[in-house]
């Protein structure tokens, strides 16, 4: 993935205005097995609150290369791979992407690099325009 003109582009060619990070953990069953077809279910599912810091490195990547980027900010990494120390690297690079001030909500509008947020307010306009 790269960014150009602040779209986020894949190798095949198409591209997004917007990177939008998973709001819900899978194991929260959205999606349900029920013999031999798959279906969806109306539940509360829980917030997904953990990034390996492997691939927060490249979120914060592509943020500084320009792209937007909508998501919550985690709190640990979900892995136990050089604990306790992947989740200090965890909430420092998310203090610089999203804020120190952002919580555990990630709420509110963040910039770094060119043109890059997370929050609700950026949405908002995103789909105004």
């Amino acid at each position: 993935m790269r960014v150009r003109d602040g779209r986020i582009v894949l190798p095949s060619g198409m591209s997004y205005h917007l990177l939008v990070l998973p709001t819900y953990d899978a194991d929260g069953q959205s999606v349900v097995h029920v013999g031999d077809k798959y279906e969806y279910t109306l539940r509360p599912l829980p917030k997904v609150q953990t990034m390996t810091p492997q691939l927060l490195k490249r979120v914060t990547k592509l943020v500084e290369a320009g792209a937007t980027v909508l998501g919550t900010r985690p709190l640990k990494s979900p892995s136990l791979t050089g604990f306790p120390e992947c989740d200090r690297e965890v909430t420092r690079m998310a203090d610089e992407l999203w804020g120190r001030d952002a919580g555990c909500n990630g709420s509110g509008e963040h910039r770094v690099g060119r043109d890059a947020c997370s929050g609700e307010p950026r949405l908002k306009r995103f789909w105004q325009a």
